[in-house]
Order: structure tokens, then sequence, then C-alpha cells
């Protein structure tokens, strides 16, 4: 926006009586045309400007405009951005409008630029001082430079409120003696005293000569909106909600939010000792971070600061591309992975283990190998055998190599051929290590019996949810909420749609209901992996499993109004800190003291209940279960033998008769 952009406006000069006026010929607001101010002054002024501010020039239409015109035209052959907006003192009505228009154009600048500098011309009139006040609380960020009319000061500094008086500097002719002939050429600029601690206390600030050029004593110069003396003894409104490990907060009696840990309350102290200012703490009446609702409004903390009900905004707030249109976002000082969370992987049952030591494979394998064994060696027996004795048939082989498995060995005698001899000795060896196997690897799954397959990868969970055997959701008013609902496409889109359709059953007012669903339903709480960790830390992370799977990387950072100059003001101490290392150690002392101190924390504190468990146990009935499962198979299959044999007996003995 380089150039000129100009308001015409036409009025005529009027004289103030109390708070009425009554018009004039008198040029009340207009310089004296020998006492105009040197062009190359308004362009030394204007590079004191930082980069990316606008110099809005405040005039009265009733004066020359040709002198307006032409310091416009010299900024903007510099490249200043430049702005000319009258005042008309023609009428109550007729100023009520114009300072409208003024108040619209500020808003206007500073959602593009920010930083806004007002200079104002010979502008005597008493009603100025109720505009700088106006407009003070608004737009906090105006600087306003005045500029006398030859060595008079438009008015007293004292005549102001302290916080506006610490945006006012007045520039004003030196006066000097008769002798010094550059006297016209000289300019004394007068500000608040350096610290801003008493800004009604005026002392000189900088000079102007033609051939010095500028010349100012504070360390960054007045104009600079973003320097520590800016924020020095002001209090900020801060939104926050308490979300561990970022900002945990209670309430005194008096109903005043008391911060008490957490990385953004860090944050937010170092901030404040580092500028010098104080704060208030708010939370937003709906628990929010801030969407857009249903009625088109912004809620949560975010809605705040765009209503300017708060001057910032830190509690783990996300950056999206939704937020950014409406607020800024200061440097990004944490990343969090944004994964799920389900309940921890069950043990497989203890009844199981019998068979779980070796697989399905295996166990057909050593079935196959005890049927082919028992008939090599009965037709070995049966071909080369003539004594009775040396003859096995196949149920007493197949019994025999059986009675090896369980290293029991068999009552018949191994027939004294050697071929049968080799065999049977091979067979005895390879029992022995299958024996051994089998016994180590149950004892091993007995005491431990292994994990069922965790939920680990953003396939399995969309797999089970349109199974319709999983839930997944997240917290109600939150970035990642409306991510998963305006998605139109891939994962998100899916468990977006299901969020859509099963509000109820998804989303979750908080982290403790989050919590609670994971362990008691089959479900996943999808949100960003810092938050969930803390959530848990009371209870033990070993009842819980982050998916190593994740959707995005949340960027989280503080929220100022949109072109406000505290967004660079933040940036150099937010950039310092993480890189520092800072943020990784608050994040894990406020994990270790929320582990070995649960009872102090009362999010999730209940669901910890019962946590702690005997390190040894006894094995139960259902870890026995497997035993007694062969046992009664044995005791099925002895049955239906005992049954055939009575069958087969019975029909034989009718043959006979």
């Amino acid at each position: 926006m380089k150039g000129q952009m100009l308001f015409p406006l036409v009025s005529f000069c009027f004289m103030t009586t109390s708070n009425s006026y009554t018009f004039s010929d008198a040029e009340c607001n207009c310089c004296d045309k020998t006492e105009y101010a040197p062009m190359k002054m308004f362009v030394d002024l204007s590079e004191r400007v930082p980069s990316g501010g606008v110099v809005v020039i405040l005039f009265d239409p009733h004066c020359d405009d040709d002198y307006y015109n032409e310091v416009v035209k010299t900024l903007s052959r510099d490249n200043v951005p430049t702005v000319t907006h009258g005042l008309e003192f023609v009428s109550n009505n007729a100023l009520e409008r114009s300072l409208k228009k003024l108040k619209q154009s500020l808003d206007v600048l500073q959602d593009i630029r920010g930083h806004i500098y007002i200079f104002t011309f010979c502008m005597t009139d008493l009603y100025l001082l109720s505009v700088i006040e106006d407009l003070s609380k608004t737009n906090p960020w105006l600087r306003w430079v005045t500029i006398g009319n030859g060595q008079n000061a438009p008015f007293n500094r004292s005549q102001l409120l302290p916080m506006s008086s610490c945006r006012l500097a007045t520039v004003v002719r030196s006066r000097c003696s008769s002798q010094e002939s550059s006297c016209s050429e000289s300019y004394v600029i007068r500000g608040p005293e350096s610290g801003f601690k008493d800004c009604r206390k005026e002392k000189t600030i900088g000079r102007w000569k033609k051939h010095l050029k500028l010349e100012t004593w504070l360390p960054k110069g007045f104009l600079d909106t973003t320097n520590k003396e800016s924020l020095s003894g002001k209090t900020l409104i801060v939104s926050v909600l308490s979300v561990l490990p970022f900002f945990v907060n209670k309430r005194k009696p008096g109903g005043e939010l008391k911060p008490e840990e957490g990385i953004d309350f860090e944050i937010l102290k170092t901030l404040s000792e580092y500028f010098g200012f104080s704060y208030k703490l708010y939370t937003p009446s709906d628990g929010h971070w801030g969407h857009v609702g249903p009625d088109g409004k912004w809620t949560g903390m975010v809605g705040m600061v765009y209503r300017k009900e708060a001057d910032i905004a830190i509690s783990d707030i996300s950056m999206t591309i939704q937020r950014e249109r409406v607020i800024d976002f200061t440097y990004p000082y944490f990343i969090d992975p944004t994964n799920f969370l389900t309940q921890a992987p069950t043990e497989k049952p203890r009844a199981l283990a019998i068979i779980r030591p070796f697989t399905y494979e295996v166990w057909i394998s050593i079935g196959v190998a005890l049927l082919v064994t028992s008939l090599i060696v009965y037709l070995l027996t049966i071909r080369k055998s003539e004594e009775e004795v040396d003859r096995w048939t196949m149920t007493q082989a197949a019994w025999y190599f059986y009675g090896a498995l369980t290293q029991q060995g068999g009552a018949e005698i191994v027939p004294i051929r050697n071929p049968v001899r080799v065999i049977v000795s091979a067979w005895w060896i390879f029992a022995i290590i299958i024996t051994a196997g089998f016994s180590g690897t149950l004892t091993s799954f007995m005491n431990v019996p292994g994990l069922n397959p965790a939920v680990d990868t953003v396939s399995q969970l969309i797999s089970l949810v349109k199974a319709g055997t999983y839930k997944g959701g997240t917290r109600d008013g939150t970035s990642v909420l409306t991510n998963f609902e305006a998605t139109t496409e891939g994962a998100l889109h899916v468990l977006g749609q299901v969020m859509i359709k099963d509000r109820k059953g998804t989303v979750v007012k908080d982290f403790p209901e989050g919590v609670y669903k994971v362990l008691n339903e089959p479900y996943a709480l999808i949100f960003p992996q810092a938050p969930m960790e803390a959530a848990i830390a009371s209870i033990g992370n070993e009842k819980f499993h982050f998916s190593s799977d994740r959707f995005f990387s949340a960027y989280y950072a503080v929220v100022v109004p949109k072109g406000s100059p505290l967004r660079k003001a933040f940036d150099d101490v937010l950039t310092r800190v993480r890189e520092a290392g800072l943020i990784p150690k608050w994040n894990k002392d406020i994990l270790e003291r929320r582990r070995r101190n649960p009872s102090a924390f009362n999010e999730t504190s209940e669901l910890s209940a019962g946590s702690e468990s005997s390190t040894q146990e006894s094995l139960s009935l259902d870890d026995m279960i497997g035993a007694f499962c062969v046992l009664a198979l044995g005791y099925t299959l002895g049955f239906l033998l005992l049954l055939l044999e009575c069958i087969v007996k019975q029909a034989r003995d009718n043959s006979d008769q």
C-alpha cells in the first residue's frame, strides 16, 4: 500500500465552548503559513517509522490544502505509505461523521498494517484530546505525533490520561536567541519520560536540524511500538483455558483466576517479566479454543481476541488458516503430533497358552510325523518279522510314539529289527527336542501370556470404524474437530463423517470424559499427543497406547489481534525460549510432578483409583482352563471310544449267533 490514499473532506473551522461549538472564520486549527515545518523533517520522521507501518496525516480541511498535499507527495516519493484524513470542525454532526470515518479507516489499516502513526498539524482545539483518548482505547497500537504552530505546543501533555500520554509526541520549533541564524530550521521532539512509568511527565526525546537530520535518545526511538517501554506498566487481558501441560489455573474465592503451572504459563510469565507488563486471566464462557459457530461468529479464545475482549490468548492454540484470517499468530513455540489414544492391548487368554507355544503349522506337522512314523514302523514289522513278538500293529506303533512325545515311553517291546530301532531312536531325539521347546515356551506363556495386537495405524482404525467395531472422536471446540469435519476426502473425511453423524458417541466435552471412554469402550481419542500424555499421567501410561501413526502436526502459538505489533515483539522472545530448550524441560517437569502426586490434580485423578496392582499374582481357574479342557477332551474321546467298542462287540456277537 505504497503511495497516497486520500480521503477528501471539505469543512470550516469552528470554536469550542464547553460541549457546544460556534462557527468562526478564525483559523483555529491552521498553521501560520510562515510557520510551516520543513518537508525534509517529515521525511526524516517517516524514516523512523518501522517497516510495515503507515502514516496517517490528520488535518483540518479548512486550512491550506496545498501544504498537506505537498507533504503527501513528498512522503510518497520516499515510498512511505501515507493516508490523509480530515476532521470537519463545522458542526457536531459533521465532526461525528468525520470521526466515524476515521475510526473505520483505522480499523482497516490496523488489520492490514498494525503500526499506525498519526501526524496532526497545528490542531490546537482541545477536542483533539478527547479524540486521542477515544481512539487510544479501540486502537491500542497508535502513535501520535502532533506538530505545533511555531514554538507553541498544541496542548499540554498533563491534560491527557496516563495511557494516552504514553503514545504522544509533540514537535515544536526550538526556542533560540536572535543570534542563531539556523533557529528557524531546528525543532524539538517532546515525549514521555523514559521508562513510561508516568507518561504525563515530559522530556526531550529528540531534535531535528536541517543539516543534522533527526536525533533521538531512546534505545529504539519513540516511534517503535514493539520496544519494551511500549508495554512496560500496562495490564494485558489474557484469554486462557486450563489444559495440561500448557496451562493450569484455579479460581480464587473472589472468582479471579490464579495460574499455577504449565508450559504456556511459563511462557506468559517470561513475556511479562521481559516486557514489564502485568496481566489478568479470563476464560471463554464456552470453554472452546475457537471456531466459527453455527451463527457465523467466532467462539472461544480466538473469538475473544477477535472481538478485542482480550489482548492475547495462550493455551495450546494451534495455527490454522481459518483462524489466521481474523487474528495473527506469533512464531510457533511447540510442535505436537496429532495421533490417537486407545486402551493398551489386553493380554492373550492363558486358557489357550497350552497350544500357543507352537504355531498351527508346527502342531499339524507333529501330527503328520506321528502318523507317518507309525505307518512306516508297522509296515516294516509286518513284512520283515516272522515272529509275533516282533510285530506291531498300527495302533501299538502310534501309542508308543505318542508316549515318547509325553516323555513316558511305550509299554511295547521294540522289535529287534535294526531298521525299526534306528527309526525309534530318531523319533526319541525328535521327541526330546519337541518336548523341551514346548515345556519352556509353555512356562513363559503362563507367566507372560503376550498381548493382543494394538490398533496402531490410521488404516487399522479406519477399518475398525467402517466395520462398526470401533469409534474415533476428539474434543469439542477444537481445531482438530474442525479439520475432520471440513475434510472432503481421505481418512480424515471418513472419521469426520462418523463424528458428524454420531456426535454424542464420538465428540467429548473434556479430557476426563475422553479418557473414560478409552478405558471402557472400543474408542480412540484423536488429539495432539502432549495434552493426552498429561491427562493420563496420573493414571499410568501402561493402561494406554499411543499410535505410532499420525494424522498431522499441530503448531502452537500465541494469538494476538490482527496486525498487532505484539506479534513481532513476542516473536523475538519466543524464538530464544525455544532455542534454549526450555519448553521440553517445562513439559517434562510437569509430567513428572503429575505422576508423583496425582491427587494434586482434579482432571482425571478419580480414574486412577485402583490402578495399583500386585506384581505377583496366583494363577486363577481362568489361567488353567486350558489344562482342564485337555482333560475334558480326553474324557470325551475315551467315552466315545468305549461306546464304539461296545457297538463293535455287540455287532460281532450278533454275527456269531
